[in-house]
């Protein structure tokens, strides 16, 4: 890594928060202000060094400077930055030191900060975990496919891929969105990315190397952020996690100067209610004297990528900076490739014989997670054809539950298998409800003592079973005193049979377990909960009448899912209104919904998979990234969309997307039958409506606050983009930030202005002049549809 030294060390005190002023060519001091008015003063020497040549002849009149500087300040710090020892003599350092307390250093050592587990090796850290894991899974892990979104790449492993990437100066620096469905293996990969990416850095840091730091940020220091953010947990990492605490300043400064790779993994839900992560990002992007983009990578699931408009803003907007990698399923020389470690090779063989008759199982089998559970189906002589997702998770966590009782883990004299099981899955719902944050130990035994029959624990008994809890399988560090569950997929197996617990007392309960949090498509909370449903002995209805009675928002649409899974038809929720209701990602599958009004719904994120939608009405619906999928020609027949005020976008059988009202309505006569207006909308207003919604969601949510002027220019062009967003700022329907060069939304009336104009195409007199001066169609009404 070729750089200036001295404009480094500029840079560096300036973000460690001290004036800087520069005394000649070679030395600059740097002063902050202290407790009780004092001054803080560092000194920094950055000599001419000629590599290969000796220093001797410089090393007396720096001695003199030094204690030049010594007289002056005399408990300030003081360094000499070097490129390398080579040349200085063992006089000179060691003269440095005892004299003048002058530190020489080379650029690794003055500009890295360590973790504190690598000083203090029984310091205990989640990155201290997370290297140790990353290591064993190295010598046992099966090469991850990936597929570049866009296809410009794809490869056999994308671990080698992404090192490749990280480490090599010469790559340009990017946002890496990995993603993937549960199980497919994305924390495994983040394990041992980190485990590589940190053994690389300390090999150059041995040898006095510059090098880029991996700094993983993970969810177990939520419960010392001060915010529910992802800026709120980087600083409660950086203070918490380096032998001195780092600040934000300093954290953006080496991402901007590649001495840092920023990665992060399991901070989904975090993100998801984040809007401001996104603004975060984009400053570290384009702030002022990056040398170089960052190098990030962030590991999220398929669902945050298909339903968070911000992400999907971003990765649009910022293309340039943005790779998204999917992982892919394995192969099936994968699948015999994992198997032959447990099975030898004739029993790999049989594995994959028998997997790739039954080519349900084998699309299971295709996913890393539950290729493990297969292979314990396997070895107990079980693999059938009837073998499910739910049926694989239910055997999995019996496995486990048996094991800790085989080892005497856990007490059976006052702990029943029953028992366990309702413990955790109390635990996976506390943890759902605080956001998985993981579960304070003390918060756990608690509830233990409430769930565990028989009489009061003695003090002896909770210190055991809080000892039993977090040595459990299940369970893994969450750190502060908390346990987080080791598998996702089983987490959300155990809160779905929670919510089965839940459905047997009442459609009451049910809802207020589904009114928590919005449940992603791609878990599989739901399905779980509709099998049980199915072959379980409580009554059908009470989905129905969980529906009927739910006026949360959250809980319609999880309970409206749940329907979509355990029911086979809607006509026992027939009577339920779906009008100007939120059905946001809902998915309807196989059902006849003939006649069905969805008028003024959200329809943002739905999908009508193979349903009758005869008759149907969908005027004024929010169609935005709505999928049209599987339906047969006549499905639409009669339904009503009306003018399309509200339409955004669909996506249609051939994964086309349609977001032009001419191609829009040509679709929908086809389809309906029906003779469709030609009136075309004024493309002004569909502009403004454009640059409005990257503020405002359809229904008048707040979406974001501020962003750069490329993001505000950037999308759809039903106009001039740079027009529309000048009079936008003239007229003060968007407001300038000096501070940052970004576009932001006003506050009073004007902010209503926007909302009004988004939620029910209203325009205010402003709003109306503005379109009005910037159209040039004769007669046009300025009209969105």
């Amino acid at each position: 890594m070729t750089v200036d030294l001295l404009e480094l060390t500029n840079g560096f005190l300036r973000a460690e928060g001290y004036d800087v002023v520069a005394r000649g060519r070679d030395l600059l001091v740097g002063n902050k202000r202290s407790i009780g008015e004092d001054v803080q003063f560092v000194y920094v020497w950055v000599p001419r060094v000629v590599p290969g040549s000796s220093f001797r002849s410089q090393e007396p009149p720096y001695l003199g400077k030094f204690k030049d500087a010594s007289d002056r300040h005399p408990f300030a710090q003081k360094f000499m930055l070097v490129p390398s020892f080579e040349g200085l003599s063992s006089e000179f350092r060691k003269e440095a030191l005892q004299w003048h307390n002058v530190k020489i250093r080379v650029p690794v050592q003055f500009f890295d900060t360590a973790f504190r587990w690598e000083t203090t090796p029984e310091a205990s850290s989640a990155a201290k975990d997370l290297r140790v894991r990353g290591e064993l899974l190295e010598v046992t892990r099966i090469r991850q496919p990936f597929v570049q979104e866009g296809g410009r790449e794809s490869g056999p492993d994308l671990l080698d891929h992404l090192v490749s990437r990280l480490s090599s100066p010469t790559s340009a620096g990017r946002v890496n969105i990995v993603v993937g469905p549960a199980g497919i293996g994305k924390s495994h990969l983040f394990e041992t990315l980190f485990a590589r990416l940190h053994a690389l850095f300390l090999e150059s840091k041995r040898k006095q190397v510059l090098a880029a730091r991996p700094l993983p940020l993970l969810p177990q220091f939520m419960p010392l952020a001060d915010a529910p953010s992802v800026r709120a947990l980087l600083r409660a990492y950086l203070q918490t996690d380096f032998v001195r605490p780092l600040d934000a300043a300093t954290f953006q400064w080496m991402l901007s100067h590649d001495l840092a790779v920023w990665l992060l993994d399991g901070l989904d839900e975090l993100i998801n209610q984040d809007p401001d992560f996104f603004d975060y990002l984009l400053d570290l992007l384009t702030q002022p004297g990056t040398a170089t983009p960052p190098r990030i990578v962030i590991c999220v699931r398929d669902a945050l990528l298909s339903t968070n408009g911000l992400l999907q803003d971003f990765c649009e907007d910022y293309s340039e900076f943005v790779s998204i990698y999917r992982l892919q399923p394995w192969s099936p020389s994968a699948v015999r490739m994992y198997a032959r470690r447990a099975l030898g090779e004739d029993g790999a063989a049989d594995f994959v014989a028998r997997l790739l008759a039954r080519p349900a199982i084998a699309k299971l089998a295709a996913n890393p997670y539950y290729c493990g559970l297969l292979l314990d189906v396997y070895r107990s002589g079980e693999l059938s054809g009837d073998v499910s997702e739910v049926v694989l998770l239910q055997q999995a966590l019996a496995n486990v539950l048996a094991r800790e009782y085989d080892k005497q883990l856990i007490d059976p004299a006052y702990i029943r298998k029953a028992d366990l099981i309702e413990l955790i899955e109390a635990i996976a719902a506390e943890d759902y409800v605080r956001g998985f944050q993981g579960v304070p130990v003390d918060e756990a035994v608690q509830l233990a003592e409430v769930i565990l029959p028989g009489q009061d624990l003695t003090e002896a008994q909770v210190k055991a079973l809080a000892s039993q809890l977090t040595q459990l399988a299940l369970f893994s560090d969450g750190g502060f005193g908390r346990i987080r569950f080791a598998e996702e997929i089983l987490e959300h197996y155990l809160i779905g049979q929670w919510l089965w617990r839940l459905y047997r007392q009442g459609a009451a309960a049910l809802l207020r377990g589904l009114a928590a949090k919005p449940i992603p498509p791609d878990w599989i909370v739901l399905n779980v909960l509709a099998y049980f449903i199915r072959t379980g002995d409580a009554p059908h209805d009470r989905v129905a009448t969980a529906i009927q009675s739910s006026l949360n928002d959250v809980a319609f649409r999880n309970v409206l899912n749940l329907a979509t899974l355990a029911m086979d038809n809607p006509t026992s929720w027939a009577s339920v209104s779906l009008e100007r209701r939120d059905l946001t990602g809902v998915t309807f599958r196989g059902f006849d919904l003939t006649g069905r009004s969805f008028r003024g719904a959200d329809l943002t994120e739905a999908t009508f998979d193979g349903c009758n939608l005869k008759a149907c009405s969908f005027e004024e619906s929010v169609l935005r990234s709505t999928h049209f999928r599987n339906l047969h020609r006549d499905a639409l027949r009669g339904a009503e969309f009306g003018n399309l005020s509200r339409f955004y976008s669909i996506t249609v059988d051939d994964s086309r997307a349609i977001g032009e009202h001419s191609e829009m309505r040509k679709w929908l006569g086809m389809r309906t039958g029906k003779v469709i207006s030609s009136q075309e909308p004024c493309q002004v207003a569909l502009q403004v409506r454009h640059l409005f919604g990257k503020f405002v969601e359809p229904d008048g949510r707040h979406r974001r606050f501020r962003l750069d002027r490329k993001g505000a220019l950037a999308g759809r062009r039903y106009s001039d983009p740079e027009a529309v967003l000048d009079a936008c700022l003239q007229y003060g329907l968007l407001v300038f930030e000096e501070f940052r060069g970004r576009i932001q939304r006003p506050d009073g009336p004007a902010y209503g202005d926007m909302v009004t104009f988004i939620t029910d195409q209203k325009m205010s007199p402003a709003v109306r002049s503005m379109i009005g001066e910037l159209c040039r169609r004769p007669g046009c009404g300025h009209a969105l549809a």
